[in-house]
């Protein structure tokens, strides 16, 4: 898989092009075209803004999808990133 036809998803670095920063992916929904940043203030930004930075390990994305789904996030969020990753809720 190129580089180009990577998909953005939970664990990997994104340098968002506007404002300059630099955010860790909670969830990016190619459906929506929308992700979200691990972090506060929580937000969500557009997928075609931002530029991949690092991507995650395997195991990393599996550390901070279980982070998630056992944390304190929004019902909806735990959904939307267990979807995402394939997972059941």
């Amino acid at each position: 898989m190129s580089d180009n036809d990577y998909r953005l998803r939970t664990g990997d670095v994104v340098r968002h092009v506007p404002s300059g920063e630099d955010w860790e992916v909670l969830y990016a929904d190619y459906e929506s075209g929308y992700m979200s940043w691990i972090g506060w203030p929580p937000g969500r930004a557009r997928i075609a803004d931002c530029e991949l930075v690092r991507k995650c390990t395997d195991e990393q994305h599996a550390r901070d999808v279980d982070l998630v789904l056992d944390g304190g996030h929004d019902p909806a969020v735990k959904a939307r990133v267990a979807r995402l990753a394939g997972r059941a809720t």
